[in-house]
């Protein structure tokens, strides 16, 4: 059965949503009533009055909705079906037209398949195209069918999803396990009477053509963790993270959340301009969540406010997607079983708590980047992680620091492309710089296996000179050598020189690479860096 819980607005501001879980009631409170830290859906729902879609905003912290748009002018269901129809399916449908001239790039089909090389050919607009209509028409049978209208004022309509709509029996599985499909549809009736969930469709700003608000309502008091606007030419989703959570919740979610969520995120999808489509999302406030699950692993992540810290611009007149990062402090919480599993491939001792963990500081995340069809070639500009290195500490102690290009304003641009055989070329400016400083020794006991560089040393991967260049080389597989580690030459200096380098644990071993050579690997070849070890400059072959 499908979702139509929070799935009928995110999946509005997407190419399509398929899912199963929870879908809603058939109670008969009455609507329009104050949500929780707010006025709910005001006039707009069977209580009648103004028809103004009011106070959606939470009162606890969390930032909330603010005030939605004054609803205007006359709507009926009829009305819905089709300016849904139309707005979604036109700014959608017209996204995709703005960004299938990347259709057929080689470099994007490598990029997908993690740089290695590839037989399939990249394209999507048909299967997304396919996916729009068929998620038009859920909607228009789940979720905006006359069946599940509940009340209409002058200019809004309040849909009540319905057990006749929303719980058919499964015909199919009626026809091999007849008494499991009965049971099916009587577990979605429960489903839809013990839960509250209303879709409130206003028609708002009428001096500029056919547009909706659509907000979901959740729960007896009507609280919105959510709205859609659905313009001609625009999509704009707006979620209150706190309000999300208290809607999971009031659904049976037994996560342990912790106390006050907080974050208002918005995502806009603009096709104005005709051939060009353009995706934003923003921050109005700092997002906090976090959860312990079952086990006591604990996980939060924080990111601060930011307007526009997602950007991307398809534009099918100058056949380039363009696009910017620009994401504040991040924060990442974790247990330490999960950070050793995916950094070092190692497992903690069973002794270890689960809520043993790891705290992860990313100063900001930005840059930007334009990818031209014409060329099949990435320019990067400006990507960093801030102002300070990047760190990973359990307490006070830092077991991981990250630095990129410390020496040139922790900042780089490069320019990506395919050379003459088809291998990728990177051009790194002013030059390439990552340091990795691992001091893991106050965990060291915790781990089995840690290999012993991990305790304490500096790594450093760096790609300088006079406007450095190298090409990344490819195994038999036409996977990247570099990262297959398997014998042969992994990468291609053709400008500067490359290093991999051991500050403190086996400077020994340490390799640079100069123009005209390659980066050769070996796995027979003596060493005891496990990153170092079986790497050596030589004649390319």
């Amino acid at each position: 059965m499908a979702s139509w819980r929070m799935v009928a607005l995110v999946g509005l501001g997407t190419l399509g949503v398929v899912g199963c879980g929870k879908s809603s009631s058939g109670d008969d409170d009455s609507a329009g009533k104050g949500g929780s830290g707010g006025s709910g859906a005001g006039g707009s729902s069977a209580s009648g009055g103004s028809g103004a879609i009011a106070g959606a905003g939470a009162t606890d912290g969390s930032g909330g909705l603010g005030k939605l748009p004054e609803a205007c002018g006359s709507l009926t269901s009829a009305d819905v079906r089709r300016i849904v129809t139309t707005n979604v399916g036109d700014v959608l449908h017209a996204a995709v037209a703005a960004a299938e001239f990347t259709e057929g790039s080689t470099l994007i089909a490598r990029a997908l398949n993690g740089g290695g090389r590839t037989s399939d050919t990249f394209a999507f607009a048909d299967d997304a195209n396919q996916s729009i209509d068929d998620f038009l028409d859920d909607l228009n049978e789940h979720v905006f069918p006359e069946a599940n209208v509940e009340s209409t004022t002058a200019s809004s309509v309040t849909y009540h999803p319905t057990p006749d709509v929303n719980c058919p029996l499964d015909q199919d599985l009626a026809t091999y396990a007849p008494e499991l499909a009965q049971q099916d549809r009587q577990d979605c009736i429960d489903d839809l009477t013990k839960h509250a969930e209303r879709y409130v469709v206003s028609r708002v700003a009428c001096n500029g053509g056919d547009t909706l608000v659509i907000s979901l309502e959740i729960g007896a008091d009507h609280g919105v963790p959510g709205f859609l606007t659905a313009a001609p030419t625009s999509l704009a989703l707006t979620l209150d993270v706190g309000a999300t959570v208290r809607a999971e919740q009031a659904y049976g979610d037994d996560t342990d959340y912790d106390a006050n969520p907080t974050g208002t995120a918005s995502f806009v999808l603009d096709t104005s301009a005709a051939g060009v489509a353009t995706f934003s999302a923003s921050l109005a406030n700092e997002l906090a969540l976090g959860a312990t699950d079952s086990a006591s692993n604990h996980v939060r992540v924080t990111l601060g406010a930011e307007m526009d810290a997602v950007k991307l611009t398809a534009d099918s007149h100058q056949r380039t997607l363009s696009g910017s990062l620009n994401l504040a402090a991040l924060g990442f919480s974790y247990p330490l079983q999960s950070f050793i599993q995916q950094a070092f491939e190692r497992d903690v001792t069973s002794s270890t708590p689960a809520s043993d963990g790891v705290d992860i500081a990313v100063p900001a995340m930005k840059g930007a980047f334009e990818f031209d069809r014409s060329t099949d070639t990435l320019e990067l500009t400006g990507l960093g992680l801030g102002a300070s290195s990047t760190s990973v500490k359990s307490g006070s102690a830092t077991l991981l620091s990250v630095d990129v290009n410390p020496d040139s304003g922790r900042s780089l641009d490069a320019a990506i492309g395919l050379d003459a055989s088809g291998n990728l070329q990177v051009s790194p400016s002013p030059g390439f710089d990552l340091e990795l400083g691992y001091s893991l020794k106050p965990v060291a006991s915790k781990v089995l296996e840690l290999e012993p560089f991990a305790n304490d040393d500096k790594v450093a991967f760096k790609l300088l000179g006079s406007s450095p260049m190298v090409t990344l080389l490819e195994d038999v597989a036409g996977d990247l050598a570099l990262t297959s580690r398997d014998s042969g030459a992994a990468l291609r200096v053709g400008a500067g020189n490359f290093a991999m380098t051991s500050s403190t644990y086996a400077p020994n071993e340490n390799v640079t690479v100069p123009a005209g050579q390659c980066l050769l690997y070996e796995s027979s070849r003596d060493g005891q860096h496990d990153i170092l070890r079986g790497y050596y400059a030589g004649t390319c072959p």
